[in-house]
């Protein structure tokens, strides 16, 4: 029994002893939970802060169609699209500068048209009285995939003449690869003589007065002018639907594929402002029309009707706005693009040396879309020019086939068939519809200089 009590009871001092570990395991508890939560809030932070360091540069190393996408979804993601720094054209030699001042001595304004824009036995364009204010009903805004403008515009113009082509149908052909940064009138007029039962022709020298013309009588009509990027300010190519006009108020109604409104009203671009944005693509329109239409058409369009009379006639209107504007690099780049689908190439190149030393230049996004330099240039053999002036677009953007194409030939002009070869390649790789690469490619195959088409 004793032996029991003494087992039983313990002394005190063994008892707080007890008592006093049991204190302490629960400040060791303590601790250890708040050291835990100190560690996982430090783990938080340290994951956000490699979240915010790695998902802007895995934003970045994305292609821009992902980019694009993401930022339309989560808005906040545009602050960590790229800055793209202006690019730099390639000095010009100034000596080049000087000869091209003095190849083009001051016009008079007026005075400058071609002797050889002689009229054919075309008729002179047959202008109907209009209306105060006209817009196409039928007309219907569709809003441009990433990069889409070319395709979308153009699904505008077909659904307007009852074709009910979809962008995505058009982009399939007109550019394979969706980051193409360009689609060419050409492209868009060979896709339609070509998929569709409509006709479609490209023509310069166009004038507000036409557009509405052609509009009123029911053709289908896309122009090409220069955008300014509400983003960066900086000068690129786009398309625009023309659908109506209103004489009060000034301005043709057109469906931007960009920045339209999906009520389909158009939005309204000012004659004045229109024009001299549509001067920037010598003022090409596009026009599609259905089989029956076609005489109608050659009386609204009248002299234009015949390509080479309207490019010599796109060239009188160059030189004029030349001796109006000789500082206008937009106005000279014009004149050498007409020279060029003129065979004119001398001419053509001292032009475009005019458009890169006057008003700070062409723009440096020019070459994405018009490629009547490289042409000029090519012909006059001037191939190092050629290939400098390939060589800055493609660090801007190598999503432009053209680019490839002209740099190979002027590559194989130099003997250096391997690099041409290449060239051609990533050409037809980029965009397998691209003809003028397939067949030049053939010619140096077969151990042929290759041919130069002018697009």
């Amino acid at each position: 029994m004793s032996r029991g009590k003494l087992n039983y009871r313990r002394p005190l001092y063994e008892a707080g002893a007890v008592y006093g570990t049991r204190g302490s395991l629960r400040r060791r508890s303590s601790t250890w939970v708040w050291g835990c939560g100190f560690l996982a809030g430090l783990s938080c932070i340290g994951m956000v802060l490699v979240a915010m360091i790695a998902i802007p540069i895995t934003f970045r190393l994305l292609p821009a169609d992902l980019q694009s996408r993401i930022s339309g979804r989560l808005p906040f993601m545009r602050v960590f699209i790229p800055t793209r720094e202006v690019a730099q054209l390639p000095t010009l030699d100034p000596a080049r500068a000087t000869a091209a001042a003095a190849s083009f001595s001051t016009p008079t304004p007026g005075g400058s048209r071609l002797a050889t824009a002689t009229p054919t036995m075309l008729p002179t364009a047959t202008y109907a009285p209009l209306p105060a204010t006209f817009r196409v009903e039928n007309a219907r805004w569709i809003a441009q995939k990433w990069n889409n403008c070319g395709p979308a515009n153009l699904a505008q113009v077909l659904n307007i003449m009852g074709d009910s082509v979809k962008q995505e149908t058009a982009a399939a052909w007109l550019k394979p690869d969706i980051n193409d940064a360009n689609v060419s009138p050409w492209q868009i007029a060979a896709y339609t003589n070509q998929f569709t039962q409509l006709r479609s022709l490209v023509r310069y020298n166009g004038e507000i007065a036409l557009l509405k013309q052609l509009i009123y009588n029911g053709f289908g009509v896309l122009i090409e002018t220069g955008l300014y990027d509400h983003d960066d300010g900086q000068w690129l190519g786009h398309y625009l639907t023309v659908i109506g006009w209103d004489d009060a108020g000034g301005y043709l109604l057109g469906l931007d594929t960009l920045t339209n409104s999906e009520d389909a009203r158009g939005i309204h671009e000012e004659y004045t402002d229109l024009d001299s944005r549509w001067q920037h693509f010598n003022r090409t329109y596009v026009v599609v029309y259905r089989p029956d239409q076609e005489s109608r058409l050659r009386e609204i369009m009248g002299l234009a009707w015949d390509a080479k009379v309207n490019i010599q006639l796109a060239l009188g209107k160059a030189l004029d706005e030349t001796a109006r504007q000789q500082d206008n690099p937009f106005a000279w780049f014009n004149v050498g693009t007409n020279y060029t689908m003129l065979g004119e190439y001398a001419q053509a190149a001292a032009a475009f040396d005019r458009a890169r030393s006057v008003g700070g230049g062409w723009p440096w996004r020019m070459l994405w879309y018009q490629f009547a330099p490289y042409v000029a240039y090519y012909k006059t053999g001037a191939y190092d020019v050629v290939i400098s002036l390939a060589n800055t677009t493609a660090i801007q953007t190598r999503y432009v086939e053209e680019t490839n194409y002209y740099r190979a030939l002027a590559y194989a002009a130099t003997g250096a068939n391997t690099q041409a070869i290449s060239e051609l390649q990533s050409a037809i790789s980029f965009n397998p519809n691209f003809e003028p690469a397939k067949q030049a490619l053939n010619q140096l195959r077969n151990g042929q200089q290759p041919t130069l088409e002018f697009m």
